[in-house]
């Protein structure tokens, strides 16, 4: 009895330990194919997730707490990385399905690159995306040896998308900005203007040995000769011309003054005389009366109105006495001109009937 007891507490036992196994074995099965069904699709999010950045479908997301950037200044000839740090990994590089991110270059590796591009001749060639010469604007150097406009690249990076470089289809490089395509178009600059300056100065020196030094060539003395006939010959006219030009501006200078001190003298022989005589007066009178003026040539007043007196002067001309007072007082610190003739004259009341 105690026999059978025994066995069957031992086949209990045996009972507990397979089933307790069997579960272990279950839950293990269950926990390794909830891993296995994790991890793949961790693999489909890691490989959707690079497949989208490789298309520039959706650019990589970046840390959100990220401080301001102190601004710094820079010289004018300073190469310096745009890039502080590089782009951390995606989900596909850290489970190892797709080639790491490259490393950050140093000095003398950026250094290597740029002899590269130097070699290559890129910095004397235009730019690959304007197609226009670098000149004095920013230009950048990315880490495959290429250079471009920095404005250039931000525009194609902006339109396209996508960071890999036009010409080699490398993603994820790195820019650093040179000065070499600035030091160069300085250089041509400088050149250009030195041959100008030359060729002046050389051209300059060879017109001037020419026009001194007659050729030995018959032909080309005789076109020299000519040439300096003609020369003189032009001047000659000039100067003729010119001193007939000024011959003729004298005379008529000399015309002006001798009117003008004709007319002072006669002014000076009238105010010294002061009055003329009598049979002068008379021819003078007998010309007004025959002309028969009937109008005051200032107010335009009749002048046989026996209420206004007239005034007769030395040049034949009649006004009211008034009218021609009133002009005199107006042209007070000049010497008074008769108002029609502009002569000088002498007046005495007028008596006669007009």
């Amino acid at each position: 009895m105690s026999n059978n007891r025994n066995l069957y507490t031992k086949q209990l036992g045996y009972l507990q330990c397979y089933s307790d196994k069997r579960n272990g074995q279950e839950a293990g099965e269950k926990k390794m194919g909830q891993e296995q069904r994790l991890g793949t699709a961790m693999t489909a999010a890691a490989l959707q997730q690079q497949l989208s950045l490789s298309l520039g479908l959706t650019t990589q997301i970046k840390g959100t707490n990220r401080r301001r950037k102190k601004r710094v200044v820079r010289g004018a000839e300073e190469e310096y990385v745009l890039e502080d740090k590089p782009p951390p990994p995606t989900l596909a590089q850290r489970y190892g399905l797709a080639a790491p991110p490259p490393t950050v270059l140093t000095e003398g590796e950026w250094e290597h690159v740029k002899q590269q591009s130097l070699i290559r001749g890129d910095n004397s060639a235009p730019c690959v995306i304007c197609k226009e010469e670098f000149g004095l604007g920013g230009q950048v150097l990315l880490s495959c040896s290429h250079v471009f406009h920095k404005a250039c690249l931000k525009a194609f990076e902006r339109y396209s998308g996508r960071k890999t470089c036009p010409m080699c289809r490398r993603d994820q490089y790195e820019t650093r900005v040179i000065h070499e395509g600035a030091k160069r178009h300085r250089d041509n600059s400088a050149t250009r203007i030195q041959a100008v300056w030359r060729g002046y100065k050389v051209r300059k020196w060879y017109k001037d040995y020419t026009s001194r030094n007659p050729p030995k060539d018959p032909a080309l003395r005789t076109k020299y000769f000519e040439k300096k006939l003609q020369g003189l010959t032009g001047r000659m006219v000039d100067m003729v011309e010119s001193s007939r030009a000024n011959t003729e501006r004298l005379c008529n200078d000399i015309d002006v003054e001798l009117a003008r001190s004709r007319r002072v003298m006669q002014t000076a022989n009238l105010l010294t005389s002061g009055r003329l005589s009598a049979e002068k007066w008379r021819s003078i009178e007998e010309k007004v009366v025959s002309r028969g003026d009937t109008e005051c040539p200032i107010c335009i007043g009749s002048l046989r109105n026996r209420r206004r007196p007239t005034t007769i002067l030395s040049c034949s001309h009649l006004y009211h006495r008034t009218c021609i007072d009133m002009f005199e007082n107006l042209a007070a610190g000049t010497a008074p001109t008769c108002p029609v003739c502009r002569s000088d004259y002498v007046k005495k009341p007028f008596t006669a009937q007009v």
